[in-house]
């Protein structure tokens, strides 16, 4: 019986069986579209345009901390963003991947993220880096979706610069 249960979901996973089977590099391809659009949200201090990359019931789990589910909270997660884009300022957020696997409906990537705020006078926070690991989720749409987003915080990037000020 074991063996059977295991076969199952092996054979159908060598098949591409499932919605929207694609082949990895476009599913990768799609994947870093997504990126394109989290770091845009970040970047323009929109929250919703954030939350809406994520699945109905997404998985959030930030350091130090329980695990969240569900939208509402993780909409809470980056409200922070309207604050940053109320004083004038613009957050980045850009993504490294080092690591990542995809099936017919799911896939997973592992990376390090930076994060740097600029205010209105060019002046730039120090980077915050981070490490990163989402499983990705395909929707009843085709389209790639959050679903599983953990994070925590990694030494700052190598050759890091504590502050500058954009010429």
């Amino acid at each position: 019986m074991k063996f059977s249960v295991l076969l199952v979901p092996a054979l159908w996973a060598i098949s591409g069986c499932g919605s929207g089977a694609a082949s990895e590099g476009e599913t990768f391809a799609e994947m870093e579209a997504v990126y394109e659009r989290f770091t845009r949200g970040y970047r323009l201090g929109e929250p919703d345009s954030i939350v809406a990359l994520y699945t109905d019931e997404p998985l959030y789990l930030p350091p130090l901390g329980p695990v969240l589910q569900g939208r509402d909270v993780l909409w809470s997660q980056f409200e922070f963003l309207e604050s940053i884009r109320a004083r004038g300022a613009v957050a980045h957020i850009s993504f490294e991947s080092l690591g990542r696997g995809a099936s017919a409906d799911m896939a997973w990537d592992v990376g390090y993220y930076t994060l740097q705020t600029e205010e209105q006078d060019g002046t730039r926070s120090p980077p915050g880096r981070g490490k990163f690991t989402t499983i990705w989720r395909r929707d009843s749409h085709d389209n790639w979706r959050i679903h599983v987003d953990g994070f925590s915080q990694a030494p700052p990037p190598p050759g890091a610069v504590q502050s500058t000020r954009e010429p």
